[in-house]
């Protein structure tokens, strides 16, 4: 598993264990940095993962936010298998006149 992906589920059990409660704000990513021994390239991939889960909210120069819900639910987007459903042979044919 890469990096930023374990680094994203120890933020997100943070989250859930309230060692980082709702509506605070992350540690600056200078200290994640330093706390993790990563570059700040792979704590921008572990935040990204859950604002895109929607647990995180960043604002250049205010921080990064803990929201107090996940707009996703209790569901994680990682470790979970997205598939595209298959589409019949009578969707995949376009007509052109």
């Amino acid at each position: 598993m890469p990096k930023y992906m374990e680094i994203a589920d120890v933020l997100r059990k943070r989250i859930k264990d309230g060692t980082y409660p709702k509506d605070s704000l992350l540690p600056y990513q200078t200290e994640l940095v330093e706390e993790f021994g990563v570059s700040r390239m792979t704590i921008k991939n572990a935040v990204n993962i859950l604002i895109m889960e929607g647990l995180l909210l960043t604002k250049r120069g205010l921080g990064t936010k803990v929201l107090n819900h996940s707009f996703w639910g209790k569901r994680s987007l990682i470790g979970d298998r997205i598939q595209r459903p298959e589409l019949s042979d009578e969707t995949r044919k376009t007509d052109v006149d």
